[in-house]
């Protein structure tokens, strides 16, 4: 009879904790205040407006990986190593060879 009590508190115990955890409003919190939520159109119209950050630079990578194209062994070798690493399908661990991504420059 004992066991059984101790199973139905362990039971209560761990129910209760994982319900009580869980606050409705736990996804929406921000991690920094600062941080503003674009809602409206307006909003949205603002952050494609700042050209210095939005509209400078374009991804090259995914072109450089999807195999749609070739490169000749010249322009292989005159583009950068993140670049070189995409279009072989390079290893992950050293993908950008030490070297910045412009495609990442901004994010």
């Amino acid at each position: 009879m004992k066991t059984k009590k101790w199973i139905f508190l362990g039971i209560y115990l761990t129910l209760n904790v994982l319900f009580s955890s869980c606050k409705k409003d736990w996804l929406n919190g921000k991690p920094n205040e600062s941080l503003v939520v674009p809602t409206s159109v307006n909003d949205y119209q603002a952050l494609l407006d700042n050209t210095s950050v939005m509209n400078m630079t374009q991804p090259s990578l995914y072109m450089l990986g999807d195999g749609d194209f070739k490169l000749s062994d010249a322009k292989y070798n005159a583009v950068s190593i993140p670049e070189q690493q995409a279009y072989v399908w390079g290893d992950t661990e050293n993908f950008y060879g030490g070297q910045p991504s412009l495609d990442w420059k901004y994010t």
